[in-house]
């Protein structure tokens, strides 16, 4: 692409030359006058300055990858029934839809913090169960460690048991032997 000039540039652009050669100079190029020479880089340094200015006043432009338009068109078939015996006629009927959707920079930042929030969420969230599972493991092994005493004490019960009936059979043992002794000394004695 060759080089114009400023004014040749203003007439393509259908803009005055003082407002190009004011923008050219907020590019920071040096245009002194209307026949200054304007390169191909010149234009996309002008073009990236002005895309710049735009978005910075919050208007997107159409070109800039923001936008998303949608087409959808349906089409159905509706059958309309003729009267006292005329015949029914088909009508094809076709709904044309468009959407254009927009990403406005201010959801972007509102989406990447709440990735973070949800980043932070998850290491919170991490923790708690860490925690959750520490608890568990300290429940398992007290519920052991009763389980265990419980054992301990059904043991200490039943030889407790096992002791007294032995003490009671001695007893018994001891009063049958002292009756059969008194027994047998009234039977001498007689």
């Amino acid at each position: 692409m060759s080089t114009q000039t400023v004014r040749e540039l203003a007439a393509e652009l259908h803009k005055p030359v003082a407002e190009l050669i004011a923008q050219l100079r907020e590019a920071g190029m040096q245009a002194a006058d209307e026949s200054a020479a304007v390169s191909a880089a010149d234009k996309v340094a002008l073009l990236s300055h002005l895309q710049k200015l735009a978005r910075g006043a919050g208007a997107t432009l159409s070109n800039s990858g923001s936008r998303i338009s949608l087409k959808r068109k349906e089409t159905s078939e509706l059958k309309l029934g003729g009267g006292r015996g005329a015949p029914s006629k088909t009508v094809s009927i076709e709904v044309r839809k468009r959407r254009t959707y927009v990403a406005q920079p201010d959801l972007e930042v509102a989406a990447q913090a709440a990735g973070a929030e949800a980043a932070a969420d998850s290491s919170a969230t991490l923790a708690a169960n860490e925690e959750a599972a520490l608890r568990a493991q300290a429940e398992r092994e007290s519920a052991i460690a009763r389980a265990a005493a419980e054992a301990d004490a059904r043991k200490a019960q039943e030889e407790a048991k096992l002791k007294l009936a032995e003490e009671e059979a001695a007893r018994i043992k001891a009063d049958a032997a002292a009756a059969e002794q008194a027994r047998l000394q009234h039977a001498e004695k007689l």
